[in-house]
């Protein structure tokens, strides 16, 4: 069933990787259908490459301005929150306690903890929290939301004060139970503090647009990445599934995902699917070709020429997909369209 309606009635919009993602008719949520369990997802998160990957990126220059960029955005809305429709506060205010959801090796923990914020941040992957701890000296933790708010403030006693900004950037989408998780911070959040919260955005203009292109055609979907992205939240849904869990949306914008991204995800995504032949149950059908005996096939004289084609079609649809991004994915945030979203909200004081 549907995590935030909880009705059972989904159709499905496409077949990636053998995962089934699905709309609920209902409210519009898309899905992961059957969604893999805690375990399965924590076990791509404590994977070696996955971990080795974080760890070589933990001091990548383009990580730490996008942190500085989101912390900026914070500390306008921090500082200033009549920017939101909230009443001003006085401009002596402190930086206070900022909690990072999905920390990883603590790249925007680090930008936050120079700017003067007290910093402390979960994740599930070890080998990145223990990254964190050791080489940055972060106050890191290996811990769900649901677990580290039990242990917080579970029994009516606090062994942790409430935090001022609560961030969970790209990290609500990867979670089996959401609503659980936003409820869980709500917990965490002292009354005038805020959640801040990134994720991909699934009715932004460019994934619309290869939908009905791509998926509906050749089964190619660049956006959805299952099992690990289990929900794809639009405005509508995400807004709907913070008012759920007791938080009011004060703002929200869209941007754009970094293009050479998009287009490495649309290039796989497209070739996986030529090379499928079928693309409408492509996980299916690979799943069967995979278990069937592969023929003997005989060197031919054509195979380099083979090889030449095979590597024009992977050049000409790398061009298709840079061409799509430049000309939709860039400028749709100027239309509020774009395929990410960053929203800030506050708890529901009626």
């Amino acid at each position: 069933a549907c995590a935030l309606c909880e009705r059972d009635d989904a159709r499905r919009l496409v077949t990636k990787d053998g995962w089934h993602v699905v709309r609920c008719r209902q409210c519009g949520l898309v899905y992961v259908n059957p969604r893999p369990t805690f375990d399965a997802l924590a076990g791509i998160y404590t994977d070696g490459d996955y971990c080795a990957a974080q760890i070589h990126a933990a001091d990548d220059v383009k990580r730490l301005r996008q942190s500085a960029r989101r912390l900026r955005l914070i500390e306008q809305h921090y500082f200033c929150p009549e920017r939101s429709g909230g009443a001003p506060l006085d401009a002596t205010r402190e930086r206070g306690r900022l909690f990072d959801v999905g920390c990883s090796t603590g790249v925007f923990l680090r930008v936050a903890r120079d700017a003067g914020w007290e910093v402390s941040g979960i994740d599930v992957s070890a080998a990145a929290v223990e990254h964190a701890r050791r080489v940055y000296q972060l106050d890191a933790h290996v811990a769900t939301l649901e677990q580290f708010a039990a242990n917080a403030v579970g029994n009516g006693s606090r062994s942790v004060p409430l935090f001022d900004v609560i961030t969970m950037f790209d990290s609500l989408e990867h979670m089996p139970q959401p609503l659980a998780a936003l409820r869980a911070a709500y917990q965490l959040l002292k009354d005038d503090g805020w959640l801040v919260i990134t994720t991909p955005n699934i009715d932004g203009l460019f994934p619309r647009f290869t939908y009905r292109l791509f998926a509906q055609t050749l089964g190619a979907w660049e956006h959805p990445t299952p099992p690990g992205h289990t929900y794809q939240f639009s405005r509508q849904t995400l807004h709907a599934v913070l008012r759920k869990s007791g938080f009011d949306v004060v703002y929200c914008r869209t941007e754009a995902i970094p293009a050479a991204y998009t287009v490495g995800k649309l290039e796989e995504a497209i070739i996986s699917a030529l090379n499928r032949g079928d693309g409408r149950d492509g996980g299916d059908a690979k799943d069967a070709r995979d278990a069937a005996p592969t023929p003997h096939r005989p060197n031919v004289p054509n195979a380099s020429m083979s090889k030449l084609v095979r590597r024009a079609v992977r050049l000409g649809v790398r061009a298709v997909c840079w061409g799509l991004t430049l000309a939709l994915s860039a400028p749709a945030p100027l239309l509020n369209q774009g395929d990410s979203m960053i929203v800030f909200a506050r708890k529901d004081k009626r």
